[in-house]
């Protein structure tokens, strides 16, 4: 999370970071306090259910750019090339063709130099689902599609969910 925070923080732009509130809140607010461009919420979901469509929804309501870029915790790329390519005829861009799942030395290895080197022979696991780990929208887009469906609770398939049943063609 602090790698990947710092990391978009340092491309220049604005990175919303949504905490439900919760017994340990403020734990993320620590870690975003001295970052630029980062604005840290806090969120009551009413429920100790962790809900991730709310937040990214809230997170949505409070951002202010033409573009929402949704990224998972998890999800690395060059996030410089891709800010570089949004323009005024994209509603909706995938920032990958696939991903590949690195191992526990190559994401040392990711963090610690800011390279990313393949290292061991056997195949990787990979996936290139549209929606899945990370995805842009237009702002006006996301909120004519009604944003992210908050019937799920946990994690996962918010984000599916809204590329396939709600982002209309």
């Amino acid at each position: 999370f602090c790698f990947l925070v710092k990391k978009l923080a340092n491309v220049g732009c604005s990175v919303v970071v949504v905490e439900q509130k919760s017994d340990t809140s403020g734990l993320v607010e620590q870690i975003t306090l001295n970052l630029d461009n980062v604005n840290h919420l806090l969120l009551d979901c009413q429920s100790t259910t962790f809900n991730k469509s709310k937040l990214l929804n809230y997170a949505a309501k409070n951002s202010f750019t033409p573009f929402l870029w949704f990224v998972d915790g998890d999800f690395y790329t060059n996030f410089k090339q891709v800010l570089s390519e949004l323009n005024e005829t994209c509603d909706f861009i995938v920032p990958f063709s696939e991903v590949t799942f690195l191992d526990q030395g190559e994401t040392v290895e990711l963090h610690s130099t800011g390279q990313i080197r393949l290292t061991h022979s056997s195949e990787y696991k990979t996936n290139n689902q549209p929606g899945k780990f990370s995805f842009v929208v237009r702002s006006s887009k996301f909120s004519i599609c009604g944003g992210f469906n908050e019937g799920f609770e946990g994690w996962g398939f918010q984000d599916l969910d809204f590329v396939e049943n709600r982002l209309d063609s």
